[in-house]
């Protein structure tokens, strides 16, 4: 038995129209497929979103009225399109639906999915797809009995606030078969979920800044999400954060200040170039108060080595200074800095953020705190170029660790208890008295205080963090 199927490329507003024959399978399914598919997308002239129909494709077919998870998988193979009937589906499910009705879903990198049932609702094994998607919602077919026909147009999904636009973004230089997440502070995840037994599609559109996962496709790392209406038609600084996760490598860039008014393909590079900031990061267990991970360099700031002492900071100073002899702040020489509501310095003012832009940034006094507390240390031997504190992380953690160097402070123009203490900053000013900062400090005996504080002219350490949920 014969089925056709048309499928109708488009790209943007230009759609070529070309027809293949089905493959003949599954006659016991009394079945004729004779369908025509289009597709019609902003991101037409780009393969790394697919705007060709590309070997492997997947199209899912769900059908008002037939009970979950019966469906139809069209798959381009070789040029054409095979149709197969998922989970039983048969003549009869078509004859006896009332509302002849059908909803198709493509997700690019979703052709391996199944589909499963969640009470009446279609959902996907295992998948979670976080991306850009086509759709044809609640489309009429008709069927008389061993022929199915209809059209199949796929759009791009509509978007709750008309104002947000779509964007997607490509990088290269990745390593295959690594898990990366994307983290822009003006775009949001756009997340597929179900196609429920009415037709509907239900997606998600997450928060700014969120993690929006990357696809492998080709020679490209894939990523797609939405761009906050608040940021079209303006000027907006597209600082990047390419988070390997497999690798615990977090790939920072700013790419400048840029005005996308429409949606959006934009190249943001290759990581593995001078044009990006690779920084190793831990995790040691430890979620802050807003319940996320907290991610920590595993060297401080301006260090090459995690041994290596880095580059001494006065607090709100982005500069930072290898040589005690030319550090230009003591107490009576105040730094200028911007801090928040809450007195945390603000990105401008916060070094890490500064010099390995992207989410890295200081920790604040808390996050400290548990660094302290939600770690084990031991007392290390003072006076040697290697001193200082093993921070090893908890229960299943015990395996994580970061090492902080015992790089002391420079006071005035002179470098103090080097190899004896460790102490690094926090974003955090003290509430008592805004000259001060609130510090961690540990020092060679093991000792440590958990209200420690340093005027801000002092030049001292300082540790990156990230936070992801």
């Amino acid at each position: 038995m014969k089925k056709i199927i048309a499928i109708l490329c488009a790209i943007v507003a230009l759609v070529a129209c070309s027809k293949s024959d089905l493959k003949p399978e599954l006659e016991q399914n009394q079945i004729s497929i004779n369908l025509k598919v289009g597709r019609s997308d902003v991101f037409g002239t780009k393969a790394s979103v697919k705007s060709a129909w590309t070997e492997g494709d997947v199209v899912f077919v769900f059908f008002k009225g037939v009970a979950a998870p019966k469906y139809l998988e069209l798959k381009y193979t070789s040029g054409a399109w095979t149709g197969t009937n998922k989970n039983s589906l048969v003549a009869s499910d078509l004859s006896g639906a009332a509302d002849k009705k059908m909803t198709a879903i493509y997700l690019p990198y979703g052709s391996t999915a199944t589909v499963a049932a969640s009470g009446t609702d279609f959902v996907f094994n295992d998948l979670t797809y976080n991306g850009y998607f086509l759709k044809a919602e609640s489309v009429t077919y008709t069927f008389d009995g061993s022929t199915l026909s209809g059209t199949l147009n796929m759009v791009a999904p509509t978007l709750t606030n008309a104002s947000d636009k779509l964007i997607h973004f490509d990088i290269s230089g990745f390593t295959s078969g690594h898990a990366y997440d994307l983290y822009q502070d003006k775009v949001k995840p756009l997340t597929f979920n179900k196609v429920s037994s009415d037709g509907t599609i239900t997606k998600t559109e997450g928060t700014m800044g969120k993690a929006i996962t990357g696809y492998e496709d080709g020679a490209m790392m894939s990523f797609s999400g939405i761009l906050d209406a608040s940021a079209v038609g303006s000027e907006v600084d597209y600082q990047f954060s390419i988070n390997d996760k497999t690798a615990s490598v977090l790939y920072t860039r700013d790419a400048g200040t840029k005005t996308l008014s429409a949606a959006k393909y934009i190249g943001i590079g290759d990581i593995s170039t001078a044009t990006w900031t690779s920084t190793n990061y831990v995790y040691l267990g430890i979620n802050n108060a807003s319940g996320q991970k907290v991610m920590w360099s595993t060297k401080n700031l301006g260090a090459s080595t995690p041994t290596d002492y880095g580059l001494y900071y006065a607090w709100g100073d982005v500069t930072g200074y290898s040589d005690a002899t030319s550090y230009p702040y003591y107490e009576g020489k105040p730094v200028a800095y911007e801090v928040d509501g809450s007195g945390i310095l603000l990105p401008s003012s916060d070094a890490a953020h500064v010099a390995l832009k992207g989410l890295w940034r200081m920790p604040t006094y808390d996050e400290l705190l548990l660094l302290d507390s939600e770690t084990t240390h031991a007392a290390f031997t003072p006076g040697l170029a290697t001193s200082g504190i093993t921070c090893v992380g908890k229960g299943e953690y015990t395996g994580a660790s970061i090492f902080i160097p015992a790089a002391g402070h420079f006071q005035h123009n002179y470098p103090a208890y080097q190899t004896e203490v460790c102490m690094l900053y926090s974003s955090t000013r003290n509430d008592e008295n805004w000259n001060l900062a609130n510090v961690l400090y540990f020092n060679s005996s093991g000792s440590k205080s958990s209200d420690y504080r340093s005027w801000h002219g002092y030049g001292r350490s300082i540790r990156p963090v990230f936070s992801i949920d």
